[in-house]
């Protein structure tokens, strides 16, 4: 199992290496900032606990990116008519066209899995969702 970690650790390197000036020229400080960004273009919007636990963020750095964002004007916060103790993180327009930015960046950056046939990305895709959904689960309290 050693060999398999420290190759699944070398790739998120990899893809945090090729990702780095993408986010730096974005003004985002963080992979953290980022997800929580990609989860808001993909959700619309939802509350900042939701946003940090659905990318596995610890609570207090996730605060930390939201409270960054909102700074930088790329999220708003506003008050959840359905509980107004929370509150929900929207894009703004301006995070719309950052994250918009992002994404195209990505279209130029080496693809970490260039090398693999179609055959080997589709059986790697495959494993990632297995160890996700069976992690995802223990972290839900799984039996």
């Amino acid at each position: 199992m050693g060999t398999c970690s420290k190759e699944a650790g070398r790739l998120n390197r990899f893809v945090r290496f090729c990702t780095k000036p993408l986010f730096q020229a974005a003004g985002l400080g963080s992979l953290d900032e980022f997800a929580i960004l990609a989860q808001m273009d993909y959700l619309g919007e939802c509350t900042k606990k939701t946003a940090i636990e659905e990318n596995l963020i610890d609570l207090t750095t996730g605060i930390d990116a939201v409270r960054r964002l909102v700074k930088k004007k790329l999220l708003k916060e506003k008050v959840n008519k359905n509980d107004r103790r929370e509150r929900l993180i929207p894009l703004t327009p301006q995070g719309k066209k950052i994250i918009g930015q992002v994404y195209q960046g990505f279209a130029g950056i080496q693809d970490v899995l260039a090398d693999l046939s179609e055959e080997e990305h589709s059986q790697l895709v495959g494993l990632l969702k297995s160890l996700d959904g069976f992690h995802s689960w223990n972290l839900q309290g799984g039996a």
